[in-house]
């Protein structure tokens, strides 16, 4: 089999570097591989295959003493670069989930910042007693659903103050003033009597004309 067949045969994942040098007893073959895709300095430390003998002894079993370390190296850089790649995965999933969480942390704190203007504007129109405009300025649930249930609270309370004293009690206040009516028991304002403005008459003078008449 010539060489560069032999040298596909083996499969290796990665650079292969072949050095070659003479000597005095024939030759010195340096034998290393490498991958690019590892980052990791610590390849660096896997030394290369030093190979001496003779240019026929080369051409007889180069590749049966090369094949295992060679392969051995190819899978561990293999499994450096799956390693490295789990890594940079992680890192990248860990920063994205950070950033989600950054992100719900910031609306979160916005959305308690808009609650809390909006409910302060709605406690300062209930402490000038008016309910109606309060229940009006009330935050709306679609707008902060995490404060759902406070909201639809105050919007009970709220209700049952602006109702309460509203139709009610003008319906009694009128029943009222029919019952007064029917009852004959009427007050009249001496200010305002319909006598006043009258005067009183005098009866001596009419009988004293019937006397002259007769």
């Amino acid at each position: 089999m010539e060489f560069f067949q032999q040298l596909a045969a083996l499969d290796l994942k990665g650079t292969f570097v072949l050095t070659i040098a003479p000597s005095t007893a024939g030759m010195v073959v340096a034998v290393r591989l490498d991958n690019e895709n590892v980052t990791d300095a610590a390849k660096k430390n896997i030394p290369p295959l030093i190979l001496r003998g003779t240019a026929a002894s080369f051409d007889a079993n180069f590749f049966a003493r090369i094949q295992e370390p060679v392969q051995q190296v190819s899978t561990l850089l293999t499994n450096m670069e799956t390693f490295q790649k789990g890594v940079e995965h992680a890192k990248a999933q860990s920063a994205i989930e950070k950033t989600k969480t950054d992100e719900a942390k910031k609306k979160a704190e916005e959305a308690k910042k808009g609650y809390e203007a909006a409910l302060k504007k709605v406690t300062d129109l209930e402490a000038e007693n008016k309910h109606r405009e309060a229940y009006g300025k009330l935050p709306k649930v679609e707008q902060y659903p995490t404060y759902a249930k406070a909201i639809k609270d105050k919007q009970a309370e709220l209700l049952a103050k602006f109702s309460h004293g509203s139709l009610f009690d003008s319906l009694d206040d009128g029943r009222a003033e029919y019952a007064a009516e029917a009852s004959g028991d009427t007050h009249t304002d001496p200010d305002t009597d319909p006598q006043d403005g009258f005067e009183e008459q005098d009866d001596e003078p009419v009988e004293q004309e019937e006397a002259e008449m007769v």
